[in-house]
């Protein structure tokens, strides 16, 4: 049965958090697959992503391991009735269809970092310890280094479409 993920303790709440970047970067990679054949520049840019998300996903394990041991617990997405990091393209077939850009991409990850951010920040005040919201913090910290690192990628765009050059 799947609980409040208030109600999850900090070994939880980080075990947690390295399947979210675990399953992120399965479903990147997934999207990459689907868009090399479409536009091998999108599906790049989901393959680099995922790669990052795998990054992080092996940060999160060491500071697990860190401060609880190897024997990561099996929290999943599934087991809390909320929403941490969700990764959405809503209707992938119009992104195929209408042309999906490098700047799409980046921005449908961004959404997912911001979203996740202020959830973590959100949990900071209800933390019913100071452990917890320790936890929160530096969760909400990490979001905030994603969000820098796709802005910047973003910022590198310009004001384009992130196809390329703009035509007058």
């Amino acid at each position: 049965m799947a609980r409040q993920f208030a109600d999850l303790n900090p070994q939880e709440v980080l075990a947690l958090a390295v399947n979210v970047e675990k399953r992120n970067a399965e479903r990147m990679t997934t999207f990459a697959q689907m868009f090399m054949q479409y536009d091998p520049r999108v599906g790049e840019v989901f393959e680099e992503l995922a790669a990052e998300e795998v990054q992080h996903q092996r940060l999160l394990e060491a500071r697990y391991r860190e401060r609880y041991g190897d024997q990561m617990l099996p929290v999943a997405e599934e087991d809390v009735l909320e929403v941490v990091e969700a990764i959405d393209l809503e209707h992938g077939e119009t992104y195929v269809f209408d042309d999906h850009t490098v700047r799409a991409a980046l921005e449908v990850c961004l959404r997912a970092e911001q979203n996740a951010q202020l959830f973590y920040q959100e949990m900071i005040p209800r933390a019913p310890d100071e452990a917890l919201r320790a936890v929160y913090v530096e969760l909400a910290n990490f979001e905030d280094d994603h969000i820098a690192a796709l802005n910047t990628r973003l910022q590198a765009l310009g004001k384009g479409t992130g196809r390329g050059p703009e035509r007058s």
